[in-house]
């Protein structure tokens, strides 16, 4: 299976990686974003080996499951609201929390109910258009662009493990969603590499927009609602709209379907 879904596993492990990241954005500077990463490789490499362990010992592997399970519910919990704040926050203002909540709630359990083949095959192909929206997007922001933001001395060299475990840590229940014959980590490695990439231009985005230490909320959502340059580029935030979505889904689906395996298995 690994060696036909390698795109797929890629691009799952992509966006599931970008999540909720890219809707909130704020508290994550550039250093933090380069920590982020290291310790999201280190974090998946563990998790690896300790899924390999788990396929030995009962004591390790329900363990591993307790810890998997908690991680993965605390995703779910954190993307969810997160997603829900932008909704009523920025999009649908005028309607209710609960309301919103339900209609997002219904989403996930219908892709929840889909094959992992058929997740692999949507994520590949969502994934091609949220990097082609992403693309548009900064060429369509370069006209808003202050170069002078770039500069080194005013980054901030902080590290929140707060926004890590907020973001990251649900990479150990995508260790345990991916399943190949031989473990291959390659394509969840890269895919995650690539997550952060994508991360990294938005970033970029904000920071040429409103400055390195800009403290707004929805920051890439802000960049791109600045955007206007004639018919082409107008109303691009609608576009940004659909990555949040796509990105919340994909990684509450992903969670949500971790704890049911999980729960199955026992």
């Amino acid at each position: 299976m690994t060696q036909k879904y390698k795109p797929h596993i890629l691009a799952l492990s992509s966006l599931f990686t970008f999540g909720n990241a890219v809707i909130i954005m704020s508290g994550l500077n550039l250093f933090n974003l380069l920590m982020c990463f290291a310790l999201a490789l280190i974090m998946i490499f563990l998790a690896m080996y300790l899924f390999n362990l788990s396929q030995k010992n009962k004591f390790i592997y329900f363990c591993a499951v307790a810890f998997v399970c908690a991680t993965a519910i605390y995703s779910v919990a954190i993307t969810f609201l997160d997603y829900i704040k932008f909704l009523k926050n920025e999009q649908l203002p005028q309607t209710s929390v609960l309301l919103l909540g339900i209609a997002f709630a219904v989403t996930v359990a219908f892709f929840t109910i889909s094959k992992t083949t058929a997740i692999y095959k949507y994520s590949l192909f969502v994934f091609v258009l949220i990097v082609a929206i992403m693309a548009i997007c900064f060429v369509g922001g370069i006209k808003s662009f202050d170069y002078q933001n770039l500069d080194i001395r005013a980054l901030s060299f902080s590290f929140s493990l707060k926004n890590f475990m907020r973001f990251f840590v649900s990479l150990v229940a995508l260790v345990f969603f991916v399943k190949t014959d031989k473990r291959d980590i390659k394509p969840m490695f890269f895919g995650v590499s690539i997550g952060f990439l994508m991360l990294l231009v938005a970033m970029l985005q904000i920071m040429l927009t409103f400055g390195a230490n800009s403290n707004i909320s929805f920051p890439y959502l802000k960049s791109i609602s600045v955007i206007s340059s004639g018919s082409l580029f107008t109303r691009l935030d609608g576009l940004v709209w659909f990555v949040f979505f796509i990105t919340a889904l994909i990684k509450t689906a992903v969670c949500i379907e971790v704890v049911k395996n999980c729960i199955i298995k026992q």
